[in-house]
């Protein structure tokens, strides 16, 4: 009698758990498998690829990838200038849960990764809503052996951000993918991997409010900034030739009311001829610059000076200038670039040679550095008519 009891426990619970297994194995039956909805399909360039490593309008969907030899003709080769955006039309709206985009670095013959590849999705072709900004992985510029490297944005993983929190996929027809030029970008492949329809977890993204920045809190209460080199040769700055930025001059070089309200001085080459956007400046360098426009009649001095003038002539002695100072690029290739914290040891910020985690805090100790000195520099000066509102990171910098 218990020996039958015990069978008939034991079949309820068999077929408790196949009524339990029953809707999940419907469920998986009935969900699509992802495909790459881009394969073999058109799309449409903001700019041609250059014609020595040009597209014939099916590279980046044709399914073939290129080897690490970047005469490879599945190469797409673009040339420094403005951001490169591709579009793909899906003919209709699909569920979209995976964007991926494959590209070369070779450092020997100036191929460099993309510093950020963003992707972005529309219902229009027109209003587009970004699902990512993806930053490269690997260190770009490295003298290594060339490789390549997948951008990905992954639904089931990333989400969909602000616009959906607990979506995993993309209901949309368009998708544009772009990168930044900084000299040679190669990109072979783009994949868009998704179903047809409209999936459980799949929501339509809302486009992106594209607008000016608006003066307040995150401009530091700016509302005008004007950009004014004082590298690559070009001198330093006078009162007199400052006046006509910080103020409304007439023919006779007069103020006539104010204008610009900020400040901002940036150099790309030291004096020494190296580049502090591509970080190949030293800490002389560095040291170099921060001693030229704190010099006791240097470019801040100056300016300081134009705004007392022009406060006078205006009859507002009261206003201020505020001023953003730059922030030069460590870069990744530096092995001697100084020693910043009196160690005894130069900083290496070369992450091929002694390892990513001991570069990026070589680099970190670099910033630190810049800033402190400009505070302190800043202080000791006490420039009456100017206001420090932040320093400028400018360079497309990895560190």
């Amino acid at each position: 009698m218990k020996r039958n009891r015990r069978q008939g426990v034991a079949a309820a619970v068999a077929l408790l758990l196949v009524l339990l297994w029953l809707p999940t194995a419907e469920a998986a039956k009935d969900k699509p498998e992802m495909r790459n909805l881009a394969a073999g399909i058109g799309y449409t360039w903001s700019e041609q690829p250059e014609p020595s490593y040009g597209d014939t309008g099916n590279k980046l969907t044709d399914g073939k990838y290129g080897t690490t030899v970047f005469s490879d003709p599945a190469w797409a080769g673009h040339l420094r200038k403005s951001t490169r955006s591709v579009i793909f039309d899906l003919g209709e709206k699909k569920s979209i849960g995976r964007i991926q985009a494959h590209f070369l670095q070779d450092s020997s013959v100036g191929i460099a990764y993309p510093n950020t590849v963003s992707m972005y999705v529309s219902n229009d072709g027109a209003q587009w809503g970004n699902l990512a900004h993806i930053p490269s992985r690997e260190v770009r510029w490295a003298d290594v052996p060339a490789s390549t490297q997948d951008y990905v944005w992954d639904g089931s993983k990333d989400g969909l951000g602000q616009h959906h929190p607990n979506a995993t996929m993309a209901y949309a027809q368009y998708v544009k993918v772009t990168f930044t030029t900084d000299v040679f970008v190669f990109v072979d492949e783009i994949e868009i991997w998704g179903t047809d329809g409209k999936g459980n977890k799949t929501k339509q993204v809302t486009a992106d409010r594209l607008a000016y920045q608006e003066p307040g809190r995150a401009t530091g209460g700016m509302r005008d900034l004007v950009l004014l080199n004082n590298g690559n040769g070009s001198g330093s700055w006078t009162k007199d030739a400052l006046m006509p930025y910080i103020s409304y001059v007439n023919q006779q070089g007069e103020p006539q009311d104010w204008l610009f309200d900020g400040v901002l001085f940036q150099s790309v080459l030291s004096t020494s001829g190296k580049d502090f956007t591509k970080g190949t400046a030293t800490l002389s360098d560095w040291t170099a610059y921060l001693d030229r426009i704190f010099a006791e009649q240097g470019d801040l001095q100056q300016l300081n000076e134009a705004v007392i003038e022009a406060g006078v002539k205006l009859g507002d002695r009261g206003h201020k200038v505020k001023v953003v100072l730059m922030m030069p690029n460590p870069g990744d290739t530096l092995t001697d670039f100084g020693d910043v914290d009196g160690d005894g040891m130069t900083e290496n910020f070369n992450s091929a040679v002694i390892g990513a985690d001991a570069a990026y805090a070589n680099k970190q100790k670099a910033v630190t550095w810049w800033i402190q000195q400009i505070k302190q520099r800043w202080k000791e000066e006490k420039y009456g008519k100017l206001k420090l509102n932040g320093i400028y990171w400018g360079s497309k910098a990895s560190a």
